[in-house]
């Protein structure tokens, strides 16, 4: 090969390379990216990056520039208010933004739901009785009246917050044994003036009237009753405890004499460890009435239905052996609480995250399926105009894709809700929480050197059919 020949060879190889370079690259360390530049002849170089932001619900989240990344978002762009019968739709709106310089027709935007599941309230002493929570139930784990505890807060709306395990029980009849306590105990914090029911058992596992019972509530001016045998037979405190404070109730029943005419039942309210109102009497028994531990609802007359204020532990004793009320150190931490209540047929401890889900069989209801696939979805942009739509169970089955976004714009993202035709509430319980963690997906294509996701795991991203 001659020297003028090896020269032009040469030559063309720069040029073709430098014809050739295209670039993406972000920052100094970034993922995925490329960077080429011929110092052979004048440096050129193509950059490109990837980098987006939502706004939603005043809150906004932003993608590491030029990095590919998981981002975890607080909060929720999923409708959180109880999803309506069909046609009817409840909605959410965030904005999204692109702020890198990779052309849309290099990108591929998804979207899809982690999952989909009832949310539900661990039970620590009987695992298969967890509680379902419904309509407006906010999750406090680490907001609760002792150390280390939690909570959850009811809205008092109509319909409004509860709970309610998923087994019917046959509650014990103190009445025909001596000598034997059963108690039932909550944590409450409120300053409602409606009143409510802090916890009951009905026949119905949701917020139906029926056969209800054993009903702890908050009158209107504060104090509490106890009324047992759905008969009007109450206990009732003589102070007020809707100050907003943390305060501790306990309910024990018992045989404690045996008279000539029959035996002498005793009912006893303690709040904070101290006697706050008792009741009984000869011939004054209770039921044994099988149902559903309710928490937050219960139809008393006179006042709300729903409670508005925070719960927290609530405990059933139904093995005859209920222990003297807690304690102050007894009510100072979880752990110690938890000692005292070791002998409880029944623990909801209340510090769930509003992320642990129930794959059992849903109670007192004909259908087998997760309502999961009865709440229809439509998750839409615009600037340019796309849309996912289908069930929560489709939206959870995998990346779905829509249109990307050209950069420098910013377009409207609306996720909308709506039973589908088939959900009947017979079939079905209204107002469970469904778990659906929303993610956001952007790649380059068609191989992709970048990828940025946005989730949403908190409890908030949950719909409410």
């Amino acid at each position: 090969m001659s020297t003028r020949h090896g020269r032009l060879m040469w030559a063309a190889t720069c040029v073709l390379l430098t014809a050739v370079a295209v670039v993406w690259s972000g920052t100094s360390g970034a993922l995925g990216g490329f960077s080429v530049s011929n110092t052979n002849s004048a440096n050129t170089a193509g950059s490109g990056s990837l980098s987006y932001t939502h706004t939603y619900q005043a809150t906004s989240c932003t993608s590491v520039a030029g990095q590919a990344t998981t981002t975890p978002c607080t909060g929720s762009i999923a409708p959180t208010t109880a999803t309506l019968a069909s046609p009817a739709t409840v909605s959410a709106t965030d904005s999204i933004t692109n702020n890198g310089t990779i052309g849309a027709s290099n990108l591929t935007q998804q979207v899809r739901a982690a999952s989909c599941g009832v949310v539900k309230l661990d039970n620590g002493k009987n695992s298969v009785n967890p509680m379902l929570p419904r309509y407006g139930t906010t999750f406090l784990p680490t907001s609760g009246p002792m150390t280390d505890s939690g909570a959850i807060t009811f809205d008092g709306q109509n319909p409004g917050g509860y709970a309610a395990g998923v087994v019917s029980q046959a509650q014990p009849n103190p009445g025909i044994s001596l000598g034997t306590t059963y108690g039932l105990g909550i944590w409450f914090k409120t300053t409602s003036t409606a009143g409510g029911p802090l916890f009951g058992i009905g026949n119905s596992s949701t917020n139906a009237t029926g056969g209800n019972d054993r009903i702890l509530y908050m009158n209107p001016s504060g104090t509490l009753s106890f009324i047992q045998n759905a008969t009007g037979t109450t206990t009732t405190t003589t102070t007020s405890y809707n100050n907003g404070n943390w305060h501790f109730a306990y309910v024990t029943m018992s045989e404690v004499n045996v008279l000539i005419v029959g035996l002498t039942s005793t009912t006893t309210i303690y709040v904070d460890g101290a006697t706050a109102g008792s009741g009984g009497g000869v011939l004054v028994g209770y039921s044994s009435d099988t149902g559903y531990w309710h928490i937050g609802w219960s139809p008393v007359s006179g006042v709300s239905p729903y409670f508005a204020g925070s719960l927290s532990n609530f405990v059933v004793f139904n093995n005859g052996g209920a222990p003297a009320a807690p304690t102050t150190a007894q009510r100072a931490s979880q752990s110690a609480f938890n000692s005292w209540a070791s002998s409880a047929t029944e623990q909801w401890i209340l510090n769930d995250s509003g992320t642990t889900t129930y794959s059992g069989t849903l109670p007192d209801r004909t259908s087998a399926l997760s309502p999961c696939t009865k709440v229809d979805v439509t998750w839409s942009f615009t600037n340019p105009a796309s849309s996912f739509a289908g069930s929560l169970t489709t939206l959870a089955s995998g990346w779905q894709n829509v249109a990307s976004l050209a950069p420098g714009t910013t377009e409207t993202g609306t996720v909308s809700a709506s039973r589908d035709t088939t959900y009947t509430v017979t079939d079905y319980l209204p107002g469970l929480h469904l778990y659906a963690p929303l993610s956001f997906r952007v790649q380059t294509n068609p191989v992709s050197l970048w990828s940025v996701t946005f989730t949403w795991p908190d409890a908030a991203t949950a719909f409410i059919a």
